[in-house]
């Protein structure tokens, strides 16, 4: 530990840096692959609070996986993910809490009701299944009104 060089006698780590450095996405080397064909290579990125992040591509250029690895939902085969400065890996679960994702297209919830979907999503973010369907109930009684 080190102290600043001011009047201030608090401590500081030496490898802090002030949350507007932390990246708010920060992908290094990461790699997914299913089976033995590469969907992501190498993949290394940063986007910082307040910038726009634009993922391009043609069809098939792995650009749904990127996504899915950064809200946590597919593992990376090889690299790491920081989200907000937390490793995707270490604190998907606390990360999941303040990130969504909302999928173009999905043949797994193409045959589920509203509240079958929302139940599924609370599942994957571990809220507890009651208080998930008092929480959709709320809210599908809210939209009949």
């Amino acid at each position: 530990m080190r102290y600043k060089n001011d009047e201030s006698s608090l401590p500081v780590k030496a490898n802090r840096r002030q949350p507007d450095e932390i990246p708010m996405i920060k992908m290094a080397g990461v790699t997914k692959l299913f089976k033995d064909f590469a969907a992501v290579a190498d993949l290394s990125l940063e986007a910082r609070q307040g910038e726009i992040l634009g993922i391009i591509g043609h069809n098939g250029a792995g650009k749904t996986t990127v996504l899915k690895m950064i809200t946590g939902l597919l593992v990376p085969t090889a690299g790491t993910i920081e989200i907000m400065g937390m490793n995707i890996a270490k604190s998907g679960t606390h990360i999941k809490k303040s990130i969504g994702y909302l999928p173009e297209e999905s043949p797994l919830y193409e045959n589920m009701t509203a509240e079958e979907y929302l139940l599924f999503f609370a599942e994957l973010y571990r809220i507890p299944r009651s208080q998930a369907r008092k929480r959709i109930g709320q809210l599908l009684e809210s939209r009949r009104d």
